[in-house]
This record gives structure tokens, sequence and C-alpha cells, in this order.
């Protein structure tokens, strides 16, 4: 039986668009030691969670066969490519450092589709597990929403017990897994009651309280120092940016200028984000960041790092673009093109 694909949604892929261009616009500062790049730590509260959530909400599926077929396509697909263009990174950029690279929790940078693929392993194994038993959607939102609040405790352990400093955990990138399951598991319970998720970031005092909890929190953080959980921040932050994008869905459709380039930089995420990573050092050197950061003022710092953003990932889609026109390498080097 042929089962055609579903459509896509478009404003979705903006929203990956758009976290895309704010990975990018976070990795400007790692040419140097400047970490707060303007608006960065209002950035990074949402920007990695919500591509989790926007997994695991797009993932969701009763039929368990399919599943696994996932897991396949995302070994084959992400994860290798990958390990083959993370390898060529590190041999050209990094010294040839693969086994520093391998046993930290960043793996060059790269970290991100291992712990994609770590987290989905995990979540399709634990469906499995759960299908033998009931198969309940309220049962599994239940086991899924235990294993999300379980990660607090866990991360606390792994850090107070100094295993996060392990060989081990490096490996694996434990920390992250852990970090971001629970987001990963938001997305498939936002999936699971879609029609209730989307009736709350259509309702008007729900989008008034986020509001005012997004900006309560960065508040009390800058004015306290308090070091909030990223879970807390994260959960508060994807919904925020969901309900945006999704209650101005005509602004994000590909019918509209915006809409149409961050959906195009959206299906393309993965080779931009592997590409990047080699045009960081030419494109924004030593002094460049510097100097945004010491001599302007956050408007036209932001509006200056946002256009440097921008022309990194406008040269990646350039050699993404060329190398779709040798589609057995392209195969290799970036997975399946969309």
């Amino acid at each position: 039986m042929i089962v055609s694909s579903p459509k896509r949604i478009e404003y979705l892929d903006a929203m990956r668009g758009f976290c895309m261009i704010l990975v990018v616009y976070a990795h400007l500062g790692s040419q140097t030691s400047i970490s707060d790049l303007f608006g960065n730590n209002i950035f990074m509260t949402f920007r990695m969670p919500l591509f989790f959530f926007l997994s695991g909400f797009l993932c969701f599926s009763r039929f368990t066969p399919y599943m696994l077929n996932k897991l396949k396509k995302r070994f084959i697909g992400q994860l290798l490519p990958t390990v083959i263009v993370g390898g060529i990174f590190i041999a050209l950029m990094a010294e040839g450092n693969f086994g520093v690279a391998l046993f930290h929790k960043s793996k060059a940078g790269y970290w991100f589709t291992f712990v994609a693929f770590e987290i989905y392993f995990i979540y399709a194994f634990l469906t499995l597990l759960i299908d033998k038993i009931s198969n309940s959607l309220l049962f599994k939102t239940i086991i899924y929403m235990t294993l999300a609040i379980l990660s607090l405790p866990l991360s606390y352990w792994i850090g107070k017990s100094g295993f996060n400093n392990s060989d081990i955990s490096g490996l694996f990138s434990i920390v992250s897994v852990v970090s971001y399951t629970p987001f990963f598991l938001f997305g498939v319970i936002a999936k699971i009651y879609n029609t209730q998720f989307i009736n709350l970031v259509e309702n008007k005092w729900i989008i008034s309280i986020i509001i005012v909890l997004f900006t309560t929190l960065h508040i009390v953080s800058n004015i306290y120092n308090i070091k909030i959980k990223l879970i807390f921040y994260g959960i508060i932050g994807v919904t925020l940016i969901f309900l945006v994008f999704h209650n101005f869905k005509d602004y994000f459709s590909c019918n509209t200028t915006i809409g149409k380039a961050l959906s195009y930089i959206g299906k393309r995420t993965l080779p931009i984000y592997l590409i990047h990573y080699f045009l960081l050092s030419g494109i924004a050197p030593a002094l460049t960041i510097p100097f945004i950061q010491n001599h302007t003022g956050w408007i036209i710092g932001f509006i200056s790092y946002f256009i440097l953003s921008l022309l990194i990932v406008c040269i990646c889609l350039i050699i993404e673009a060329v190398f779709r026109k040798a589609e057995p390498l392209y195969r290799i080097c970036f997975g399946y093109p969309n």
C-alpha cells in the first residue's frame, strides 16, 4: 500500500528557518570570547528547545513500524552525514583532534544531530514497550510526562555526582540528552492533543499569560542574577514562539516573501547546520564581533549580527544548491534532499 506523505505545514518550516538563523547568530561569538551577543541570552531560552519540540511534534505517529523506519532514515539521512561532514571539519579546522571531539559533549559543534538521534531512539524504544502494555494515548501521555519530570532530578544528580565530566557522558552527550528530552516529549504530547493545544495557543488569555510569564522570568533572572532551569524557560519560550507563528501563519506562508524565505531555510536546516561552522571564522573574524559588541548600541548591534547571520546562511544555501547538482554526493554529505 502506498501511503502519501503528509502535506508540510508552511509556518512550521518557517519556524525552523527562524530558529536556524538564530543558531548561526549564536555561533557568531564562537570565534571570540564573547558569548552574550545582543539578545542571545533571550534567544537561547527557546532556540534549541524549539527545534526539539518541533522534532517531537512532527514525528509522532500511532503506527509503530513507521517509527522504526523513521529511526533508520534519521541514522542514514542525519547522523551519518554529520559524522562525515563533522569529520572533515575536525580534520581541516580543528587540527584533527577526533578523540577530543568524540568524547566532548559538543562534538566540535555537531552535537545536535547526535542528541536528536539518541532522543528519538529512546522515544521509539519506550513507545514500543508502552504499546505492548496499552495503546491508550492517555497512558502514553502519563509516561511521557513522568519521564520529562524525572529529567529534573536526573539532571541534578548528573551535575552533583560529577558524572557530567566522565568520558561516557561526553561520548553520548548525556547532559544534552537529559536537558532536551522534555521538549521533544512536549512536542509529542502537543501533537497527541493537537486540537486542544491549538485551542490553547489561540486563546487570548493564554497568550497574555505566556507573554507575561516569559517577560517576568527574564526580568527576575536579570535583576537577581538567578539561574532558572532551562525546562521552565524553554516550555514558556517554545509556547510563545509557536503561538506567534501559528496565529500569524498567513504571514509565514509561502504566499509571502518572508514566509517563503524562512520556509526555504527551514527545509534545509541540516545542510546549513553542517556547513556554517566552516564559514564562521571567515565571515565573523575575531575583530568584527568585539567591535560591534563594544562600539554599538543593542539595536545597531542586533541588526549587524543579524545581517552577518543571514550572509552566512545565504552562502550555506549557495553551497547546498551546488551539491544538489551532484545528488549522490549530496546524500552522503547532507542526507535526503527535501
